[in-house]
């Protein structure tokens, strides 16, 4: 029984030790790839000027798909590596690009609610940073599921403070948010709802006297065949490149996309889902669109976000990106290697460096004493003590 509380004693410090050194070796890598890559515009303290931090497809697992081991790895990889960069850059605004919650639109309320919990303690965000948050088809589903279960949208709406289309306003930067899953569609009746939003959008705008366009959020990217014209080093490889996009699955369709162009005139268009990085310029339009790459390590082994300085009349952006999966990989085995023989060169130092121990002394043997004590004695030794006595 002590040998195996000794045993578990020993697993629990070297458990702890280890997990010591993988959270400090993830923290060192995120800091080493994060502290470099600052703002695109560091001349620009005009108050004029917003710091924007944007990022997308987080996929947040749930119990159908992730196990519970890859769910806690990439929650945690990505916890440590947002608060860093938030902590480090102190943006003014965050963005986030949709596809929150991988399972979105498969759990019950009580689940929802779960999901939420766990986002904002991953994603925490504190005052006064203002957070602006897309819906993707992963938190709600496509066209269709949208328009069957309208609760899956207005639970999302509610929790993340959202709607089909608005507009938001920060420090003079006009911010058009828009669900990409209810723009088009089969279902008129969502479709008009949406085009009703859209119409309070352009109200708003109208009656606006701040000077620059407008910035244009969603999910999907707009209208491409594929993605042979991006050419980002986050951008798809191989095959993948040159699969072409469905509407409304993979992209908005041509329609949407020149109607959203022509109507809003945005100068920047920001979006996610395809997992990849792109950027497109619609010259016609004078607008340039960034399709943001996943932040999860889970999608992509180098997942990254942006960072914009942005003005009434000027903008800046960086792509900062994330340590590797595989540097993580490799570093940590070497950290606990190094966490080993370490632990077991300073053991022999110790045990060369203390005193050796004195070797026992062999009891007396009391029994041999007494035995001797208590030979039998002759009559003429007796006389011989008496007459010592008297002498």
């Amino acid at each position: 029984m002590k040998l195996l509380v000794k045993m578990f004693s020993k697993l629990a410090n070297w458990s702890f030790l280890g997990a010591i050194v993988l959270v400090f070796n993830l923290f060192l890598l995120d800091i080493y790839s994060i502290y470099p890559c600052d703002w695109p515009c560091p001349d620009c303290s005009d108050e004029n000027f917003v710091k924007v931090m944007i990022l997308s497809d987080p996929h947040l697992l749930g119990k159908r798909k992730g196990h519970p081991v890859d769910q806690f790895t990439r929650e945690w990889e990505m916890s440590i590596a947002f608060q860093l960069a938030k902590s480090i850059r102190k943006p003014d605004v965050i963005i986030f690009l949709g596809d929150l919650l991988d399972e979105g639109l498969t759990v019950d309320e009580n689940g929802f609610d779960k999901y939420v919990d766990r986002f904002e303690k991953i994603f925490s965000i504190e005052d006064p940073i203002e957070k602006i948050f897309i819906v993707g088809n992963h938190d709600i589903g496509f066209h269709d599921r949208v328009a069957a279960y309208p609760y899956l949208r207005k639970r999302w709406e509610k929790a993340f403070n959202s709607s089909l289309a608005k507009l938001v306003t920060i420090k003079g930067i006009k911010f058009i948010s828009i669900n990409s899953m209810a723009i088009e569609g089969a279902d008129f009746s969502l479709v008009q709802e949406m085009e009703n939003y859209l119409s309070v959008v352009d109200e708003q705008l109208t009656k606006s006297n701040l000077p620059g366009d407008p910035i244009l959020l969603l999910h999907f990217p707009l209208y491409r065949i594929n993605d042979d014209i991006c050419h980002e080093i986050d951008s798809q490889k191989g095959q993948d490149r040159l699969n072409n996009f469905t509407p409304g699955v993979e992209s908005l369709s041509k329609r949407t996309s020149d109607n959203l162009l022509e109507r809003y005139r945005p100068r920047l268009i920001f979006n996610g889902h395809i997992h990849s990085g792109c950027v497109v310029n619609h010259t016609k339009h004078d607008s340039q669109e960034w399709t943001v790459a996943s932040f999860n390590w889970r999608n992509r082994q180098d997942p990254n976000y942006l960072l914009l300085q942005i003005s009434p009349n000027d903008h800046s952006i960086v792509k900062c990106f994330l340590p590797t999966e595989i540097s993580i990989v490799i570093t940590s085995i070497l950290c606990l290697i190094t966490l080993c023989v370490s632990t077991k060169i300073m053991g022999k130092l110790v045990d060369s460096h203390s005193p050796k121990s004195q070797p026992k002394s062999k009891p007396k043997d009391n029994k041999k004493k007494d035995k001797e004590n208590h030979k039998p004695v002759s009559k003429g030794e007796i006389k011989k003590r008496k007459s010592k006595e008297k002498n």
